[in-house]
């Protein structure tokens, strides 16, 4: 069952890219949001994989900066290779655009985050 899923979900990706085609920015970020509509998230692999997109990081950017409201949580996804890796996957929180966008918004805070507070390779929080 999982399987015809993620068959069903690799189809529909496809589906997205061909019928928002081009390489341009702006092409990339309609994929984008398309995906994460019909979806509810998409991950960086998913996205550069299915979507053609080489580096979604970027366009979710330019996403929030246009004022879109989008979550990054990290998830462990493998590879073709099988290797597991920790990757971003990006929630859409509101399809609505804000009237500013976040950078721009009195309630949005950059909260620092000691490197310390990480094991060894990054990617364990330790409570302190």
């Amino acid at each position: 069952m999982a399987r015809s899923n993620a068959s069903t979900a690799v189809a529909e990706l496809n589906l997205i890219l061909k019928q928002i085609s081009g390489n341009s920015a702006r092409r990339q970020r309609q994929r984008l949001l398309a995906a994460m509509l019909e979806f509810g998230s998409v991950t960086t692999v998913g996205a550069t994989r299915f979507l053609d997109i080489i580096d979604p990081r970027a366009r979710i950017f330019e996403l929030r900066r246009q004022g879109y409201r989008i979550l990054t949580m990290p998830v462990a996804r493998a590879t073709e290779c099988g290797v597991v890796h920790v990757v971003g996957s990006y929630l859409l929180l509101s399809s609505i655009l804000q009237a500013s966008a976040p950078s721009d918004s009195a309630d949005w805070v950059q909260m620092p985050l000691p490197l310390s507070a990480f094991d060894d390779r990054g990617l364990n929080f330790q409570a302190h």
